[in-house]
């Protein structure tokens, strides 16, 4: 009875997270606004039924989207970071785990693509800023961001620009790389190494002029 429990809660978890899955997917190609549920349904491969036995609507997936790997992400990290004194070492670990993720899960990489997408359509068409977008990387770079400025406070980072210069270096980066990933051909994509996290970090450490 038990191992038939512990079956069907597995299923229940995996449908739900190929839902989630697809709907990045989908996202990504559409856009938030463009998205429906028919369109998500279609993409898992999954009954209409099936979709609100797990979510009331679209925002509750978008909103599980980013539940998945925003939290994720920060709740990982902070737990690794929590009594290492280098701030050097913090944001390596940081990073690291970003990259590491690249590497075994390429949602993530969709899931930074799917952001930018959004911020160039905004631009491009003169849109208001969705409350979708209202910092959806938010909890994400506040971690770097209080990483990079516990550094340059106490002394062990030393560049001449500003956190927020420094944030959104390392996030061009970041979301460059996941761009790379989602746009280039995966044959092409192989052959292009990780960045180099230590030579990131001479950014931020004044080591690299």
């Amino acid at each position: 009875m038990a191992k038939s429990t512990n079956a069907k809660q597995t299923k229940k978890v995996t449908r739900k997270a190929q839902i989630i899955k697809s709907a990045l997917k989908v996202f990504c190609v559409k856009g938030y606004d463009a998205t429906t549920v028919d369109d998500i349904v279609k993409k898992a491969g999954c009954s209409h039924g099936l979709f609100y036995h797990y979510f009331t609507n679209k925002q509750e997936v978008f909103n599980a989207v980013l539940e998945q790997h925003q939290n994720r992400h920060v709740r990982n990290v902070n737990a690794k970071i929590k009594d290492v004194p280098s701030y050097r070492e913090k944001l390596k670990i940081a990073l690291l785990d970003l990259i590491d993720e690249y590497a075994t899960n390429d949602d993530l990489a969709y899931y930074f693509y799917f952001f930018l997408s959004q911020a160039f359509n905004i631009k491009a068409n003169d849109l208001p800023l969705p409350d979708l977008c209202q910092g959806p990387r938010a909890k994400t770079v506040e971690l770097f961001y209080n990483i990079i400025k516990e550094g340059r406070d106490c002394g062990e980072f030393s560049t001449k620009h500003t956190v927020i210069e420094d944030v959104v270096i390392l996030f061009s980066i970041v979301v460059g790389t996941a761009v790379s990933y989602v746009v280039a051909p995966k044959e092409i994509y192989a052959k292009i190494p990780m960045p180099n996290v230590d030579y990131v970090l001479d950014i931020f450490t004044g080591e690299t002029k």
